[in-house]
């Protein structure tokens, strides 16, 4: 299987495809290449691709992302929708994930400014669920949170040395 694999890779690798024309719709009909085969190529350069269509202040934000599919409906404030399309975003936090942060967002809408902190294991967890799908909703190539979030689950989100405290 290891050999198909390296072979198919190979085919990848040194044939580039020419992408047609076509409408892209992100609300209805997408266009054929968001379906082609995915990056395979280091991330970091696929980063810096991005970097620089998208720049330092990033694309106009919108919150109509489709979360209902993942589980997350309801679950994601347009301020954490709002800084995540920044990538220099110095806002960007889990704590704007937090049940008290989003019931402050939604109750008070644009004004609430108040963020308030992470009250418990499965909150952050949680937390950490939706800021990774953010990313990947708005921004498929940005694998920056990812690191992250695996560190937390491969350490069990330091459950072993936080018990009883």
């Amino acid at each position: 299987m290891s050999e198909k694999l390296a072979e198919n890779f190979e085919k990848v690798r040194n044939f580039p495809i020419d992408v047609e024309a076509g409408k892209d719709e992100p609300t209805g009909q997408a266009h054929s290449f968001r379906f082609a085969r995915s990056y395979v190529g280091n991330s970091q350069d696929l980063w810096l691709q991005a970097r620089k269509n998208w720049g330092l202040a990033g694309i106009p934000p919108i919150s109509n992302y489709e979360t209902v599919s993942i589980g997350l409906n309801g679950l994601i404030s347009a301020k954490v929708w709002h800084e995540i399309h920044s990538p220099s975003s110095k806002i960007l936090s889990l704590c704007l994930l937090t049940s008290a942060s989003l019931k402050s967002a939604w109750h008070t809408g644009e004004k609430s400014t108040e963020v308030k902190e992470i009250e418990s294991m499965q909150e952050l967890r949680m937390a950490v669920v939706a800021m990774d799908n953010c990313f990947r909703k708005v921004m498929w190539w940005n694998f920056s949170f990812a690191p992250i979030a695996i560190f937390l689950q491969s350490i069990e989100f330091g459950s072993n040395n936080l018990t009883g405290r």
